[in-house]
């Protein structure tokens, strides 16, 4: 989100359970405070409303959380074709 948020090349962001896991606590939402571009993020219940909060200053009226069926999976792995509602994920 950080290069989206500064590279013109960059059309839209998609972002599997974003969060701050840097060593500035608040690195991510710093830096990604006004995005303009389309972002998707994916997330699992459990996390959605830390993601939904990190969400709240990016700019774009395309912003989308999209909360996964499987409370215990999160990033990437949602998509994989062992992961329980992956079809779903991926429509």
């Amino acid at each position: 989100m950080k290069i989206a948020n500064t590279n013109e090349n960059v059309l839209g962001v998609i972002a599997f359970s974003p969060g701050e896991y840097f060593s500035d606590d608040h690195f991510t939402e710093k830096n990604m405070d006004g995005l303009t571009k389309p972002v998707l993020a994916f997330t699992s219940s459990t996390q959605a409303p830390a993601v939904r909060n990190l969400m709240e200053n990016v700019a774009s009226v395309l912003k989308s959380v999209y909360v996964t069926q499987n409370e215990n999976d999160h990033g990437s792995r949602v998509l994989w074709s062992d992961c329980p509602g992956n079809e779903k994920n991926w429509a």
